[in-house]
Parts: C-alpha cells; sequence; structure tokens
C-alpha cells in the first residue's frame, strides 16, 4: 500500500498540467488514504520546530514561518518532552525530523541533535534544512552531526545554493561512508504547493482529512503532539492577520495526560476539529517558487 500510494505521488506532482488523469489519481489517492484510519502500531515519527522564523520564507509555507516573529525552541521544554516519549514509547520511534522554520539558525541546535540521540538511540534523526547556512556552520556541528549520526535533508530551492562545496565538506564527517552512503540528501524543491484554509471553518474533516496527505505529520510542540503542523502552527496565522481561527483541545494530545502510546496512537489515526478549516478541494499544485509576499491569499 504505502509503495502504491509513493507511485501515485509522483505522479501527482511531476506533471505540471491539471489533466483529467491527475484528477482521478487523486481521488484514488483519497480512498487508499482511508488507511490512515487505523491506528498504527507504534509512533512512526515526530517533528519539532527548533526555530519558528526563517531566512528564506518561501511562499505558501504551511508552517506560517515567513509570518513568524523570532522564537526558539526551549532546550530544557524540548528534552522533558522526549524523556516522557521514551517513557510512552518505549523508546520505539521510527523518525525525527529537526526543522523549523530554518532549524540553523538556532544557536544550540548541537545540543538539540545531541539530547535527540540520548534519548532516541535507534531512531533515524534529521535536521531538514533550506542549506543556506550549511557552509558557515563550525566544526562543532559537522562533529556533533557525525558523532550521533545524525542526516541532513537539504531543501534545495532554485536559489544560489553551492551544493558541491556543501558535499565537500560534509565528506569528512560522513559516518554513513562505510555502508557506501551518505548523511546529506539534496531534495529539489523548483515548484510549490498551496494547501488553502478555510475561514469559515465549515469544510468536512473526513473528507478533509482523507484527502490530505497520506501520512499523518506528527508535531511536538509544548508537550502536545499535533497531526498536522498547519494546526500547531496556526497562531502565526492569526497573529499576523489577525484571525482566530481556534485550536480546540480535540486538536491534540497532551502527552502528559495520554495514560499509554496506543491512546496517541488511536488519537492520531482520525480526524481533528480543525480539519474543517482546510480546504482541500482547493489546493494547487505546480506553482513557481518564489519569496512569499506575506499575503493572506498565499493560504486561503
Amino acid at each position: 500500500m504505502n509503495k502504491i500510494i509513493t507511485f501515485l505521488k509522483k505522479i501527482l506532482f511531476k506533471n505540471d498540467k491539471d489533466t483529467a488523469l491527475r484528477k482521478s489519481l487523486r481521488k484514488l489517492h483519497s480512498i487508499l488514504n482511508v488507511r490512515k484510519l487505523i491506528s498504527q502500531p507504534s509512533l512512526q515519527y515526530f517533528e519539532a520546530h527548533l526555530t519558528e522564523h526563517c531566512n528564506l520564507n518561501c511562499v505558501y509555507c504551511n508552517h506560517f514561518s515567513p509570518l513568524a516573529k523570532p522564537e526558539y525552541l526551549d532546550l530544557e521544554k524540548y528534552e522533558k518532552d522526549l524523556i516522557r516519549l521514551k517513557t510512552l514509547t518505549k523508546g520505539i520511534l521510527k523518525d525525527i525530523h529537526l526543522l523549523g522554520g530554518e532549524p540553523l539558525l538556532h544557536p544550540k541546535v548541537n545540543d538539540f541533535m545531541t539530547v535527540s540521540r540520548r534519548y532516541f538511540p535507534n531512531s533515524k534523526i534529521t535536521v531538514v534544512t533550506n542549506g543556506i547556512l550549511l557552509l558557515k556552520m563550525d566544526d562543532d556541528f559537522w562533529q556533533t552531526c557525525a558523532k550521533e549520526k545524525i542526516n541532513i535533508i537539504i531543501s534545495a530551492y532554485p536559489i544560489k545554493l553551492d551544493k558541491e562545496a556543501i558535499a565537500k565538506k560534509a565528506q569528512d564527517y560522513d559516518w554513513t561512508r562505510e555502508r557506501g552512503g551518505s548523511f546529506i540528501e539534496f531534495t529539489e524543491f523548483k515548484t510549490m504547493y498551496q494547501h488553502c484554509l478555510n475561514l469559515d471553518g465549515n469544510g468536512n474533516k473526513l473528507l478533509n482529512y482523507l484527502k490530505c496527505s497520506p501520512s499523518v505529520c506528527t508535531f511536538l510542540y509544548e508537550g502536545k503532539l499535533f497531526p498536522c503542523a498547519i494546526v500547531a502552527n496556526i497562531r502565526h496565522f492569526n497573529g499576523y492577520f489577525g484571525k482566530n481561527l481556534p485550536v480546540a483541545q480535540d486538536d491534540y494530545i497532551d502527552i502528559y495526560k495520554a495514560k499509554d502510546i496506543k491512546e496517541i496512537l488511536k488519537f492520531l489515526s482520525k480526524p481533528i476539529s480543525f480539519c474543517r478549516y482546510c480546504n482541500m478541494d482547493k489546493k494547487s499544485f505546480m506553482h513557481p517558487w518564489k519569496v512569499s509576499d506575506k499575503k493572506i491569499d498565499e493560504w486561503v
């Protein structure tokens, strides 16, 4: 099933023409997403913002980073959350993504990599960055990546980015060399998609949920797990545009109140109230990449 959905996503994103075939494939994609309603056997993934703000600010950013004021994740609070999650999961967790905003803007990025590895020694831990600051990072950063076995995904937008120099810099610290791999991955983003909000909140939350991403984008923020980054970060949209799209109590689960991991997994396998504020029928693809103008029509 995962391979089928991945194949469909490649086709949907590959072509810039909204053909009848692509429309039919989107419907099939939504049908297959019914699997999201089945609880997973373990927590597969969570992501966390090290910073809310960004040094690139892409158009249509569904984390609302162009609208965010400078804000840095507190290391002690993050570590406390990791301790609780380790207890709940018994250390069984596939992936952790440290992102933003732009995570390399955080002065303690090394400490976040170290503490993440401390509590989840067997998980794949990845820093997701736009790469702009990578060549300015000191040796301590690269040594921490090697020591803690941290992967780096570079969201390579069509900006001036010296990929060759980055790859060369990383060679001396490549902890995957023995198995013929690389801990650096460039992901090309020449176009963007627009995920639209419905300010009236009168959408069908179940249908929106099924039409959304095939995986739950579990987001950790201040002791709470959200099933998507949009609701977790909607405060930036609300604050910038003077809106009040609400975050209800059933839009997240408090990891300190959850009695066990089964309760969390059950919560993550169902729509939330905030799904009513998405307009999945208006979602569109293949928009040229550019820096955000910070206009509300980028998100509605």
